[in-house]
């Protein structure tokens, strides 16, 4: 296959026009005003180069996802710069795919997230507000453009390390503003960015802890000590947050470790070790002034019973009411919200459970939402990718491999992004498929590997 700098001379000048046209094109469709039409003039010629190199532009692309609610909002509305750059990106790569007549894979897990995509384009027709059901679609086709684009544009071992090094790094530095009180809302009693919910804060201090302790515990040695130091410091901002779900997801997280590595007796007590400073560390932050009494106080077994789990045990028996009427249809995608109002059940405890509520689960979401058909899709589409890491795990354990880092950080980060969501609805988040695209070709990288001895990774 010839690369672009082996085309012909008017492939080249066609591939500069299109760049170009496409970008300015995505910049007309969602920036509204002349501020914003020169700012994309001005990223013409960065936007010529990740044409040429739409994997840099992916490295950018997922830099910039745990910052882009806080600050790369355009007009005040729900679109970001990381939105164009993803628009032109995907762009980029397609025509680039097309022009050098590249092969697009459709890997197993990949053809289920089509049938689950469509059964979502079903539902439209018989969706309560179909025009919520239409953003839901959108979003849903614009993140599943995402996982094709990230499962054939990551190919090989050093790629993946960079995607994971690029995620690393911006959910830490996400981590030090919040610690160093940079661009933080003030507003809020829950530490968070401007213009970003305390629960997808946390959700990114959860991933840069997740990794920061995996190569604490299992990179090289020569760096363990400023591991362990990240680590600790971003204990503050993952609790000042607040947010108890995150920690239930660090701890399925780090027991899904345990399943997946040889040495259990030794993970074991790495494992335990892991949790018992997530058990211990709000008592010793508050003690030590780091976090306020009332965010340490969300954390204990109290709380969380007095408070229903913030209402969430009242939501998800009203949303059960609702998946128990629409069973195997559902009311629609993305029309959990406008439907919930009319199954809700009013008692004292839970009177103050707004009449549009959020489902708080993605479980209970895909319910109500797509049915009992839609929820089997999903669950299917989920097996398909981690059955294949059991596979992986189990032609490690044949060989007496060490079961690389990265598969083993993709693994565990897979599992923390899908229970985040067992207590938020989570699954339409980029970096939920993001993680899941990562999930989708790392084992086939990773046994194509094994299978040659001789492969240099």
């Amino acid at each position: 296959m010839k690369s672009i700098k082996q085309q012909p001379l008017f492939v080249k000048a066609t591939l500069i026009v299109m760049s170009i046209s496409i970008f300015l094109l995505g910049g007309y469709l969602v920036a509204a005003n002349q501020t914003n039409l020169v700012l994309v003039m001005l990223l013409i010629v960065p936007a010529i180069y990740v044409f040429f190199h739409p994997f840099l532009g992916v490295l950018s692309f997922v830099f910039f996802i745990p910052l882009e609610s806080a600050f790369l909002g355009i007009g005040g509305g729900a679109a970001t710069v990381t939105r164009i750059l993803g628009i032109f990106i995907f762009s980029a790569w397609f025509v680039k795919v097309l022009m050098l007549r590249r092969k697009i894979e459709f890997y197993e897990p990949v053809k289920w997230a089509v049938v689950l995509i469509v059964w979502a384009m079903l539902s439209f027709i018989w969706a309560w507000n179909q025009e919520a059901a239409l953003q839901r679609l959108q979003t849903l086709i614009q993140l599943f453009l995402l996982l094709l684009m990230i499962t054939n544009e990551i190919d090989n071992v050093k790629k993946l390390q960079s995607v994971l090094i690029a995620l690393l790094s911006s959910t830490i530095l996400a981590g030090l503003l919040g610690v160093f009180g940079v661009g933080v809302n003030q507003t809020s009693r829950l530490l968070t960015l401007e213009g970003q919910g305390a629960k997808e804060y946390a959700a990114y201090i959860g991933i840069a802890f997740l990794l920061i302790t995996i190569r604490y515990f299992y990179g090289d040695a020569r760096y363990r000590f400023i591991h362990g130091v990240l680590a600790l410091i971003l204990l503050i901002p993952l609790f000042a947050s607040g947010e108890r779900g995150i920690i239930v997801a660090l701890f399925v997280a780090w027991l899904s470790i345990a399943a997946f590595t040889h040495q259990r007796v030794k993970h074991s007590i790495l494992i335990l070790l892991i949790l018992t400073t997530l058990f211990v560390a709000p008592v010793i932050l508050q003690r030590s002034g780091l976090i306020s009494d009332w965010t340490a106080s969300r954390f204990t077994f109290d709380n969380i019973i007095a408070s229903g789990g913030a209402n969430r045990a009242d939501i998800w028996k009203s949303g059960l009411v609702l998946v128990r009427e629409n069973l195997l249809w559902g009311v629609g995608t993305g029309n959990f919200t406008s439907a919930i109002g009319s199954y809700i059940i009013v008692t004292p405890i839970n009177s103050r459970i707004s009449l549009t509520v959020d489902p708080h689960g993605d479980w209970l979401s895909l319910l109500g939402e797509l049915g009992l058909i839609g929820f089997v899709l999903f669950i299917v589409f989920l097996g398909r990718i981690f059955s294949h890491f059991v596979v992986l795990y189990r032609l490690c354990v044949n060989r007496s491999t060490f079961i690389p880092l990265q598969l083993l950080t993709i693994w565990s980060l897979a599992i923390y992004l899908v229970s985040v969501g067992l207590t938020s609805t989570f699954m339409y988040r980029k970096i939920y498929w993001l993680g899941l695209a990562m999930a989708i070709f790392a084992p086939i990288l990773f046994k194509s590997i094994l299978e040659k001895p001789n492969k240099d990774l």
